[in-house]
Protein backbone atom coordinates (compact mmCIF):
# COMPACT_ATOMS: atom_id res chain seq x y z
CA UNK A 1 0.00 0.00 0.00
CA UNK A 2 2.80 2.38 0.86
CA UNK A 3 4.57 1.40 -2.31
CA UNK A 4 1.39 2.12 -4.33
CA UNK A 5 0.88 5.49 -2.62
CA UNK A 6 4.45 6.57 -3.28
CA UNK A 7 4.12 5.62 -6.93
CA UNK A 8 0.78 7.45 -7.15
CA UNK A 9 2.44 10.57 -5.81
CA UNK A 10 5.25 10.06 -8.26
CA UNK A 11 2.66 9.87 -11.04
CA UNK A 12 1.11 13.14 -9.92
CA UNK A 13 4.58 14.71 -9.86
CA UNK A 14 5.20 13.53 -13.39
CA UNK A 15 1.91 15.06 -14.55
CA UNK A 16 2.80 18.35 -12.85
CA UNK A 17 6.23 18.26 -14.44
CA UNK A 18 4.76 17.64 -17.88
CA UNK A 19 2.26 20.47 -17.38
CA UNK A 20 5.04 22.81 -16.30
CA UNK A 21 7.12 21.89 -19.33
CA UNK A 22 4.17 22.52 -21.64
CA UNK A 23 3.54 25.84 -19.92
CA UNK A 24 7.15 26.86 -20.28
CA UNK A 25 7.17 25.69 -23.87
CA UNK A 26 4.11 27.80 -24.70
CA UNK A 27 5.60 30.73 -22.81
CA UNK A 28 8.87 30.36 -24.73
CA UNK A 29 7.03 30.26 -28.03
CA UNK A 30 5.01 33.34 -27.20
CA UNK A 31 8.11 35.10 -25.94
CA UNK A 32 9.68 34.50 -29.32
CA UNK A 33 7.22 37.04 -30.70
CA UNK A 34 9.72 39.71 -29.65
CA UNK A 35 11.98 38.61 -32.50
CA UNK A 36 9.46 39.73 -35.11
CA UNK A 37 9.07 43.00 -33.25
CA UNK A 38 12.83 43.43 -33.15
CA UNK A 39 13.06 42.96 -36.92
CA UNK A 40 10.65 45.85 -37.37
CA UNK A 41 12.59 47.95 -34.87
CA UNK A 42 15.80 47.08 -36.70
CA UNK A 43 14.38 48.21 -40.04
CA UNK A 44 13.28 51.57 -38.65
CA UNK A 45 16.29 52.26 -36.42
CA UNK A 46 19.20 50.76 -38.39
CA UNK A 47 18.01 50.10 -41.95
CA UNK A 48 21.49 49.42 -43.37
CA UNK A 49 23.37 46.88 -41.24
CA UNK A 50 26.39 47.14 -43.51
CA UNK A 51 27.29 50.44 -41.87
CA UNK A 52 25.97 50.11 -38.31
CA UNK A 53 25.38 47.45 -35.64
CA UNK A 54 21.95 46.75 -34.21
CA UNK A 55 21.65 43.04 -33.41
CA UNK A 56 21.18 40.36 -30.76
CA UNK A 57 22.51 36.94 -29.82
CA UNK A 58 21.12 34.30 -27.44
CA UNK A 59 22.94 32.05 -24.96
CA UNK A 60 22.16 30.38 -21.60
CA UNK A 61 18.58 31.72 -21.47
CA UNK A 62 19.80 35.31 -21.82
CA UNK A 63 19.90 37.75 -24.69
CA UNK A 64 22.66 40.17 -25.60
CA UNK A 65 21.87 43.19 -27.75
CA UNK A 66 24.73 45.06 -29.45
CA UNK A 67 24.95 48.50 -31.00
CA UNK A 68 27.69 50.91 -31.98
CA UNK A 69 25.49 53.99 -31.47
CA UNK A 70 25.00 55.58 -28.04
CA UNK A 71 21.62 56.89 -29.17
CA UNK A 72 20.41 53.33 -29.64
CA UNK A 73 21.01 52.22 -26.04
CA UNK A 74 17.83 53.83 -24.72
CA UNK A 75 15.85 52.37 -27.63
CA UNK A 76 17.11 48.86 -26.86
CA UNK A 77 16.56 49.18 -23.10
CA UNK A 78 13.00 50.30 -23.74
CA UNK A 79 12.49 47.33 -26.07
CA UNK A 80 13.79 44.95 -23.39
CA UNK A 81 11.43 46.41 -20.79
CA UNK A 82 8.40 46.37 -23.08
CA UNK A 83 8.98 42.73 -24.00
CA UNK A 84 9.96 41.60 -20.46
CA UNK A 85 13.22 40.09 -21.69
CA UNK A 86 16.16 38.80 -19.68
CA UNK A 87 18.66 40.80 -21.70
CA UNK A 88 21.51 43.27 -21.58
CA UNK A 89 22.82 45.88 -24.01
CA UNK A 90 26.47 46.23 -25.04
CA UNK A 91 27.85 49.36 -26.68
CA UNK A 92 30.73 48.74 -29.09
CA UNK A 93 33.71 49.11 -28.93
CA UNK A 94 33.50 46.94 -25.81
CA UNK A 95 35.72 47.05 -22.73
CA UNK A 96 38.13 44.43 -24.10
CA UNK A 97 39.00 46.75 -26.99
CA UNK A 98 39.27 50.10 -25.22
CA UNK A 99 41.33 52.25 -25.01
CA UNK A 100 43.20 51.20 -28.20
CA UNK A 101 40.12 51.03 -30.41
CA UNK A 102 41.82 52.02 -33.67
CA UNK A 103 44.09 50.33 -36.16
CA UNK A 104 46.07 51.22 -39.27
CA UNK A 105 46.17 48.75 -42.16
CA UNK A 106 49.65 47.31 -42.86
CA UNK A 107 48.85 44.98 -45.79
CA UNK A 108 48.67 46.25 -49.36
CA UNK A 109 45.08 44.99 -49.37
CA UNK A 110 43.23 43.90 -46.23
CA UNK A 111 40.29 41.53 -46.64
CA UNK A 112 37.17 42.24 -44.59
CA UNK A 113 34.62 39.45 -44.25
CA UNK A 114 30.98 39.26 -43.18
CA UNK A 115 31.87 36.89 -40.31
CA UNK A 116 35.13 35.85 -38.61
CA UNK A 117 36.92 33.11 -40.55
CA UNK A 118 38.85 32.68 -43.79
CA UNK A 119 36.00 30.67 -45.35
CA UNK A 120 33.47 33.44 -44.79
CA UNK A 121 32.15 35.71 -47.53
CA UNK A 122 34.33 38.72 -48.31
CA UNK A 123 32.40 41.95 -47.81
CA UNK A 124 34.98 44.54 -48.83
CA UNK A 125 38.67 45.42 -48.71
CA UNK A 126 40.75 48.20 -47.22
CA UNK A 127 44.12 49.54 -48.33
CA UNK A 128 47.47 49.99 -46.59
CA UNK A 129 47.69 53.09 -44.43
CA UNK A 130 43.93 53.35 -43.93
CA UNK A 131 42.81 53.98 -40.34
CA UNK A 132 40.04 51.66 -39.13
CA UNK A 133 37.89 51.60 -36.02
CA UNK A 134 38.03 48.40 -33.95
CA UNK A 135 34.70 47.32 -32.45
CA UNK A 136 35.21 43.87 -30.91
CA UNK A 137 37.41 40.79 -30.91
CA UNK A 138 36.69 37.10 -31.45
CA UNK A 139 39.73 34.83 -31.38
CA UNK A 140 42.24 36.16 -33.89
CA UNK A 141 39.57 38.19 -35.70
CA UNK A 142 38.41 41.75 -35.15
CA UNK A 143 35.21 43.46 -36.11
CA UNK A 144 36.19 46.76 -37.70
CA UNK A 145 34.72 49.78 -39.45
CA UNK A 146 36.37 51.48 -42.43
CA UNK A 147 36.30 55.23 -43.24
CA UNK A 148 33.31 54.65 -45.53
CA UNK A 149 31.52 53.21 -42.43
CA UNK A 150 31.46 49.65 -43.78
CA UNK A 151 31.60 47.02 -41.00
CA UNK A 152 33.09 43.53 -41.16
CA UNK A 153 35.66 41.14 -39.74
CA UNK A 154 39.38 41.02 -40.47
CA UNK A 155 42.24 39.05 -38.97
CA UNK A 156 44.78 40.57 -36.62
CA UNK A 157 47.61 40.55 -39.20
CA UNK A 158 45.72 43.06 -41.37
CA UNK A 159 46.48 46.04 -39.13
CA UNK A 160 48.48 47.32 -36.21
CA UNK A 161 46.54 48.56 -33.19
CA UNK A 162 47.17 52.12 -32.10
CA UNK A 163 46.11 54.47 -29.32
CA UNK A 164 44.24 57.71 -30.00
CA UNK A 165 47.53 59.59 -29.73
CA UNK A 166 49.29 57.24 -32.15
CA UNK A 167 46.40 57.53 -34.59
CA UNK A 168 46.52 61.32 -34.46
CA UNK A 169 50.29 61.21 -35.03
CA UNK A 170 49.75 59.04 -38.10
CA UNK A 171 47.09 61.38 -39.47
CA UNK A 172 49.23 64.48 -38.85
CA UNK A 173 52.54 63.10 -40.16
CA UNK A 174 53.71 63.68 -43.75
CA UNK A 175 52.44 60.84 -45.86
CA UNK A 176 52.66 59.73 -49.48
CA UNK A 177 50.23 57.85 -51.69
CA UNK A 178 51.41 55.13 -54.05
CA UNK A 179 50.08 55.97 -57.52
CA UNK A 180 51.12 52.98 -59.66
CA UNK A 181 48.90 49.94 -60.13
CA UNK A 182 51.37 47.58 -58.48
CA UNK A 183 54.80 47.77 -56.89
CA UNK A 184 57.30 46.40 -54.40
CA UNK A 185 58.72 48.14 -51.35
CA UNK A 186 62.39 47.16 -51.14
CA UNK A 187 64.69 47.25 -48.13
CA UNK A 188 67.32 49.21 -50.10
CA UNK A 189 67.39 51.38 -53.22
CA UNK A 190 69.00 48.46 -55.04
CA UNK A 191 66.43 46.61 -57.16
CA UNK A 192 67.93 43.29 -56.03
CA UNK A 193 67.40 44.01 -52.32
CA UNK A 194 64.94 42.22 -50.05
CA UNK A 195 61.21 42.75 -50.55
CA UNK A 196 59.50 44.35 -47.56
CA UNK A 197 55.96 44.16 -48.93
CA UNK A 198 53.98 44.40 -52.14
CA UNK A 199 52.00 47.57 -52.90
CA UNK A 200 48.97 48.53 -54.92
CA UNK A 201 47.48 51.83 -56.05
CA UNK A 202 46.08 53.92 -53.20
CA UNK A 203 48.42 52.59 -50.51
CA UNK A 204 49.41 55.30 -48.01
CA UNK A 205 52.89 55.43 -46.47
CA UNK A 206 54.78 57.66 -44.06
CA UNK A 207 57.62 59.68 -45.56
CA UNK A 208 61.02 59.29 -43.87
CA UNK A 209 63.60 60.78 -46.22
CA UNK A 210 64.14 61.45 -49.92
CA UNK A 211 67.01 61.41 -52.41
CA UNK A 212 67.04 62.56 -56.03
CA UNK A 213 65.71 59.21 -57.22
CA UNK A 214 64.17 57.37 -54.26
CA UNK A 215 62.12 57.94 -51.12
CA UNK A 216 62.36 56.01 -47.88
CA UNK A 217 58.92 55.29 -46.44
CA UNK A 218 57.56 53.59 -43.35
CA UNK A 219 54.44 51.51 -42.66
CA UNK A 220 52.37 51.96 -39.52
CA UNK A 221 54.01 48.84 -38.04
CA UNK A 222 57.47 50.47 -38.47
CA UNK A 223 58.62 48.34 -41.42
CA UNK A 224 60.42 50.58 -43.87
CA UNK A 225 61.88 50.54 -47.35
CA UNK A 226 62.57 52.49 -50.54
CA UNK A 227 60.51 53.41 -53.61
CA UNK A 228 61.23 55.37 -56.80
CA UNK A 229 60.09 58.97 -56.45
CA UNK A 230 58.03 58.65 -59.62
CA UNK A 231 55.65 56.18 -57.92
CA UNK A 232 54.67 58.52 -55.09
CA UNK A 233 52.69 61.71 -54.59
CA UNK A 234 52.42 63.72 -51.35
CA UNK A 235 49.06 62.83 -49.83
CA UNK A 236 48.31 66.43 -48.90
CA UNK A 237 48.90 67.56 -52.50
CA UNK A 238 46.84 64.65 -53.84
CA UNK A 239 43.91 65.57 -51.59
CA UNK A 240 43.92 69.28 -52.28
CA UNK A 241 44.67 69.31 -56.03
CA UNK A 242 42.71 66.27 -57.12
CA UNK A 243 39.77 67.85 -58.92
CA UNK A 244 37.88 65.12 -60.77
CA UNK A 245 36.71 65.63 -64.35
CA UNK A 246 35.27 63.14 -66.78
CA UNK A 247 38.37 62.84 -68.98
CA UNK A 248 40.75 62.08 -66.12
CA UNK A 249 38.22 59.85 -64.40
CA UNK A 250 37.84 57.67 -67.50
CA UNK A 251 41.63 57.45 -67.93
CA UNK A 252 41.83 56.06 -64.41
CA UNK A 253 38.95 53.68 -65.02
CA UNK A 254 40.77 52.24 -68.03
CA UNK A 255 43.83 51.53 -65.88
CA UNK A 256 41.69 48.74 -64.40
CA UNK A 257 41.09 47.11 -67.80
CA UNK A 258 41.43 43.33 -67.52
CA UNK A 259 41.58 43.32 -63.73
CA UNK A 260 39.57 40.25 -62.65
CA UNK A 261 36.19 40.46 -60.97
CA UNK A 262 36.47 39.70 -57.27
CA UNK A 263 33.45 39.72 -54.96
CA UNK A 264 34.24 42.30 -52.28
CA UNK A 265 37.34 43.50 -54.15
CA UNK A 266 38.38 47.15 -54.08
CA UNK A 267 41.92 47.18 -55.50
CA UNK A 268 43.94 46.62 -58.66
CA UNK A 269 44.27 42.98 -57.57
CA UNK A 270 40.55 42.45 -58.14
CA UNK A 271 37.33 44.46 -58.03
CA UNK A 272 33.62 43.84 -57.94
CA UNK A 273 31.35 46.25 -59.82
CA UNK A 274 30.95 48.82 -57.04
CA UNK A 275 34.51 48.33 -55.84
CA UNK A 276 35.61 49.40 -59.31
CA UNK A 277 33.46 52.55 -59.36
CA UNK A 278 34.44 53.36 -55.77
CA UNK A 279 38.20 53.02 -56.44
CA UNK A 280 38.01 54.96 -59.70
CA UNK A 281 36.43 57.89 -57.91
CA UNK A 282 38.66 57.48 -54.86
CA UNK A 283 41.70 57.81 -57.14
CA UNK A 284 40.41 61.32 -57.82
CA UNK A 285 39.83 62.25 -54.18
CA UNK A 286 36.16 61.33 -53.99
CA UNK A 287 34.65 58.83 -51.59
CA UNK A 288 31.51 57.00 -52.68
CA UNK A 289 29.54 54.51 -50.58
CA UNK A 290 30.75 50.93 -50.85
CA UNK A 291 27.96 49.02 -52.63
CA UNK A 292 25.93 49.67 -55.77
CA UNK A 293 22.70 49.69 -53.76
CA UNK A 294 24.22 52.47 -51.63
CA UNK A 295 25.82 54.42 -54.49
CA UNK A 296 22.42 54.71 -56.19
CA UNK A 297 21.28 56.89 -53.29
CA UNK A 298 23.95 59.60 -53.68
CA UNK A 299 24.76 62.18 -56.34
CA UNK A 300 22.26 63.79 -58.70
CA UNK A 301 19.49 61.89 -60.45
CA UNK A 302 19.83 61.88 -64.25
CA UNK A 303 16.51 61.66 -66.04
CA UNK A 304 17.16 59.00 -68.65
CA UNK A 305 15.93 55.71 -70.11
CA UNK A 306 17.20 52.97 -72.41
CA UNK A 307 17.79 55.59 -75.11
CA UNK A 308 20.54 56.90 -72.77
CA UNK A 309 19.38 60.49 -73.23
CA UNK A 310 20.91 63.17 -70.97
CA UNK A 311 23.85 60.95 -69.93
CA UNK A 312 27.36 62.41 -69.62
CA UNK A 313 30.75 60.66 -69.35
CA UNK A 314 31.48 59.80 -65.73
CA UNK A 315 27.84 59.16 -64.78
CA UNK A 316 27.17 55.96 -62.85
CA UNK A 317 24.73 53.55 -64.51
CA UNK A 318 22.73 51.18 -62.32
CA UNK A 319 21.30 47.80 -63.25
CA UNK A 320 19.19 45.12 -61.61
CA UNK A 321 15.62 43.99 -61.15
CA UNK A 322 12.82 46.35 -62.15
CA UNK A 323 10.09 47.05 -59.63
CA UNK A 324 6.88 45.02 -59.86
CA UNK A 325 3.53 45.20 -58.08
CA UNK A 326 4.89 42.92 -55.35
CA UNK A 327 8.61 43.73 -55.26
CA UNK A 328 10.59 46.97 -55.14
CA UNK A 329 13.42 47.80 -57.52
CA UNK A 330 16.65 45.99 -56.66
CA UNK A 331 20.04 47.39 -57.73
CA UNK A 332 22.64 44.66 -58.32
CA UNK A 333 25.21 46.20 -60.67
CA UNK A 334 26.90 49.51 -61.52
CA UNK A 335 29.20 50.82 -64.24
CA UNK A 336 30.66 54.12 -65.48
CA UNK A 337 29.28 55.75 -68.61
CA UNK A 338 31.94 56.65 -71.19
CA UNK A 339 29.81 58.35 -73.84
CA UNK A 340 28.56 57.11 -77.24
CA UNK A 341 26.54 54.38 -75.55
CA UNK A 342 29.59 52.71 -73.99
CA UNK A 343 30.27 51.91 -70.37
CA UNK A 344 33.19 50.46 -68.46
CA UNK A 345 32.41 48.05 -65.63
CA UNK A 346 33.59 44.98 -63.75
CA UNK A 347 31.84 41.87 -65.03
CA UNK A 348 34.10 38.82 -65.12
CA UNK A 349 36.86 41.38 -65.59
CA UNK A 350 36.91 45.12 -66.09
CA UNK A 351 35.77 45.64 -69.66
CA UNK A 352 34.08 48.10 -72.01
CA UNK A 353 30.66 47.19 -73.39
CA UNK A 354 27.94 48.97 -75.30
CA UNK A 355 24.29 49.60 -74.54
CA UNK A 356 23.50 50.45 -78.18
CA UNK A 357 22.04 47.75 -80.40
CA UNK A 358 24.05 46.99 -83.52
CA UNK A 359 27.44 47.74 -81.94
CA UNK A 360 30.03 44.96 -81.57
CA UNK A 361 30.05 44.89 -77.75
CA UNK A 362 26.29 45.33 -77.23
CA UNK A 363 24.74 43.17 -74.51
CA UNK A 364 20.95 42.77 -74.51
CA UNK A 365 20.95 41.66 -70.88
CA UNK A 366 22.49 44.91 -69.65
CA UNK A 367 20.06 47.04 -71.60
CA UNK A 368 17.06 45.08 -70.28
CA UNK A 369 18.24 45.41 -66.70
CA UNK A 370 19.16 49.11 -66.91
CA UNK A 371 17.44 51.00 -64.08
CA UNK A 372 18.78 54.52 -63.61
CA UNK A 373 21.76 56.87 -63.63
CA UNK A 374 23.40 59.22 -61.16
CA UNK A 375 25.82 62.11 -61.71
CA UNK A 376 28.64 62.30 -59.15
CA UNK A 377 30.94 64.89 -60.71
CA UNK A 378 28.51 67.75 -60.05
CA UNK A 379 27.90 66.62 -56.48
CA UNK A 380 31.34 66.49 -54.89
CA UNK A 381 30.89 67.91 -51.40
CA UNK A 382 27.11 67.41 -51.38
CA UNK A 383 24.39 64.84 -52.05
CA UNK A 384 26.37 62.18 -50.16
CA UNK A 385 29.47 62.45 -52.40
CA UNK A 386 32.34 63.14 -49.98
CA UNK A 387 35.71 64.73 -50.88
CA UNK A 388 38.51 62.70 -49.31
CA UNK A 389 40.12 65.92 -48.07
CA UNK A 390 37.13 66.35 -45.76
CA UNK A 391 37.69 62.98 -44.10
CA UNK A 392 39.60 63.41 -40.85
CA UNK A 393 40.87 59.83 -40.99
CA UNK A 394 43.24 60.51 -43.92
Amino acid sequence: MTFFKNNLLSGKSVIKLISLCLLLSCSFQSNNDWKDSFKQLQKSTAPDLRVEIFEYSESDNSILFKTDKKDHIAILNSFITDNKLNATVKLLPDSTILPNSHGIVVLSVGNIRTKPGHSQEMATQTLMGTPIKILEKKGGWYRVQTPDYYIGWTEDDTFTRVSDEELNNWIQTEKLIFTENYGLLLSEKNSNSEIVTDLTGGNILKKITQTKTHTQVELADKRSGWLPNSTLTPLSKWKENNRPNAEELLKTAQRFMGVPYLWGGTSFKGVDCSGFTKMTYFSHGVQLPRDASQQVNVGQVVETDTTLKNLEPGDLLFFGDHATETKPEKVTHVGIYMGNGKMIHSSGRVRIESLLRGTPTFTEYRLKTFLSARRMLNSVGKDGVIPVNKLLSY
